[in-house]
């Protein structure tokens, strides 16, 4: 499906009208979150089965996070118009994580942010040092959580409800997977959430020589 969508990008370039590409971005879309989901899927079972192998080593998660959001940044404004930004500070040191699970983490959390934001919101990543560790936390300017989901949205396939909403898009694993990866890699995932004014969500990692 990548392949003919670039291929009519890149066939009849700026000639496309307006609706058509307006389509084809929201095929693009949707091609993605398909994707995504059977990413999710894929790595749930490996680690229900024990199978998830795990390259764990000094990363710099600064340059993960830059990378997250120079990659989620530009979707997200095209889509919804929400504004996803960092905040780092100058020297951050490294963790002891899988630098491809830690992206996986981060990818899920931003656009966890992001889907659930109203059009003119941000989604920001702050980062701060601990003696042991480092906090990465993904803050929203969203709807926010209700106190009745909150003890459930990291069970697996659950949608949480705002009051007289219907759950919104997604098969309810994005949350489930951020906080196995995050155990298995020695860290911790919390939240902090406020209906209607947004979400925060703050990933522990250990740093070197502090794991456990």
């Amino acid at each position: 499906v990548w392949g003919y969508l670039e291929s009519g990008r890149t066939s009849w370039g700026r000639q496309l009208p307006a609706p058509l590409k307006h389509d084809l971005a929201i095929i693009e879309n949707e091609v993605a979150r398909l994707q995504g989901l059977i990413d999710d899927l894929f790595t749930l079972s490996r680690v229900d089965a024990g199978g998830l192998a795990l390259d764990i080593k000094r990363t710099d998660a600064s340059r993960v996070v830059q990378r997250q959001v120079e990659v989620l940044a530009p979707l997200a404004w095209q889509s919804s118009r929400v504004e996803v930004t960092s905040q780092l500070p100058l020297l951050l040191p490294p963790v002891m994580v899988d630098e491809a699970r830690l992206e996986q983490i981060l990818g899920n959390l931003i656009r966890n942010g992001v889907q659930h934001t109203l059009p003119g919101g941000i989604v920001t990543i702050v980062a701060s040092v601990e003696e042991e560790s480092v906090q990465i936390e993904v803050r929203d300017t969203g709807e926010g959580i209700t106190p009745e989901d909150l003890p459930y949205i990291w069970d697996r396939f659950y949608q949480g409800r705002q009051e007289g909403e219907e759950a919104k898009g997604g098969a309810g694993l994005g949350l489930a997977l951020v906080k196995e990866l995050t155990e298995a890699m020695g860290g911790t995932v919390n939240v902090d959430s406020t209906v209607g004014q947004g979400s925060c969500f703050t990933v522990t990692l250990p740093r070197p020589g502090s794991e456990r």
